[in-house]
């Protein structure tokens, strides 16, 4: 059954929906995602505030999700073809980079609603008669609305560091490949014109040297996926203990502990100047 996501809640009585952005405007990779992404510095912006991030839930799915206890997931094909996209995408030259949209364009989406925690429900109601139920564990429940599959897929990969266990493997390592496109600070190119500040965006520009490499060939998804699902495995258990402003250094220890079993393929992946390293976002 197709729902809308202000008819699902995780208790049996439903309120006033509010409003959630999955991104947050103030995240410290933006300029990461735009080169992934295809965009100039700046240009997501406008899709931050607009319905490709933003969602009206219920106040207990919404508060479940900010925590990211619970994620959203559109198919399989849509998160291949996003993680393929922004894994050329970042190793390309400014000029040859693909726009995101232009595949993959905005208007309504179907997701698949993932309990990450345990011994969580999940409840409908019927806009009609408005009888509450409850929903099936078996399968997970699918909504429609108009987020953009990206700005799902960057909130669904923050936030399956804490629940590795309960994650599909082959998920979770795709999940992280993504996560790995974002690491790299763009190239010098893509700050032409900017200056200190620009955007609002925290961290500064002097220290930016990420240079063209080489032409080599990098490891594919595929190729990749297991080896990655394995290190963040381990780089998960060891960031139990670390605050959320850690964790993102512990997942580049555990990607560059990766990328060393492919040296061969001469991937070149630098952690991102001029920032904090980390992505994780604050309660």
């Amino acid at each position: 059954m197709l729902l809308l996501p202000q008819n699902i809640s995780m208790r049996a009585s439903f309120a006033s929906p509010k409003d959630l952005a999955l991104l947050p405007s103030k995240d410290l990779f933006l300029d990461n995602y735009e080169y992934c992404l295809g965009l100039k510095r700046g240009e997501l912006n406008p899709y931050l505030k607009g319905s490709a991030n933003h969602v009206r839930v219920q106040p207990s799915l919404r508060a479940a999700l900010k925590a990211g206890r619970i994620i959203l997931l559109p198919s399989e094909e849509i998160i291949t073809a996003l993680a393929e996209l922004q894994a050329s995408n970042g190793r390309s030259r400014l000029e040859d980079r693909e726009r995101f949209f232009t595949n993959m364009p905005f208007g309504v989406y179907q997701y698949r609603v993932i309990t990450l925690a345990s011994r969580m429900s999940l409840f409908s109601r019927d806009p009609s008669t408005k009888k509450i139920s409850p929903l099936s564990k078996r399968s997970p429940p699918i909504i429609s609305c108009n987020l953009h599959p990206f700005f799902v897929i960057a909130h669904a990969s923050d936030a399956i560091g804490d629940y590795r266990e309960t994650t599909d493997p082959k998920l979770y390592g795709t999940l992280a490949s993504i996560s790995i496109a974002w690491a790299p600070q763009p190239y010098l190119e893509f700050y032409a014109g900017s200056y200190e500040g620009e955007f609002g965006r925290p961290g500064s520009l002097r220290n930016l040297r990420r240079k063209y490499p080489p032409i080599s060939s990098p490891p594919s998804l595929a190729d990749s996926a297991l080896t990655l699902s394995c290190e963040f495995e381990r780089a998960s258990k060891r960031s139990r203990s670390s605050s959320r402003s850690q964790r993102a250094s512990i997942y580049a220890i555990g990607w560059r502990d990766a990328t060393a079993q492919h040296s061969k393929h001469q991937r070149i992946m630098q952690p991102r100047l001029g920032a904090t390293p980390s992505r994780w976002r604050g309660p």
